[in-house]
């Protein structure tokens, strides 16, 4: 079995209902969410051809150790320890999902060994 690990960005913004699903239409909006959508599509057309078994997930943003500093949960933490402003990006209306990497990882294991 191939398990294909995409991303919640190959489904673009939320819409009003406030969450996707395996049924919510790509509408991928960068150039990583089109890439990311293409494999997607590429895997899903080996299944289809070859027969080859697949699972995908999708997984959010990912946070823990090692994190690159100048991402924003690190720039957080940092600023709110050091008594710095913390930053708000454009009108601060943005909803964001956060998965730590261990959560992820265990999830991953648990696809892998379990489907």
């Amino acid at each position: 079995r191939f398990h294909h690990i995409s991303t919640d960005e190959v489904f673009g913004s939320l819409g009003d209902e406030g969450l996707f699903t395996e049924d919510t239409p790509y509408d991928p909006r960068s150039p990583y969410s089109a890439s990311k959508a293409a494999s997607d599509h590429l895997v899903r057309a080996w299944h289809e051809t070859y027969g080859l078994p697949i699972v995908m997930t999708n997984c959010s943003n990912n946070y823990g150790p090692y994190h690159f500093p100048e991402k924003l949960v690190p720039v957080v933490i940092i600023n709110a320890l050091e008594g710095r402003e913390i930053p708000v990006y454009g009108a601060g209306a943005n909803v964001r999902d956060w998965l730590y990497v261990e959560d992820h990882a265990e999830a991953l294991l648990q696809v892998v060994q379990k489907g």
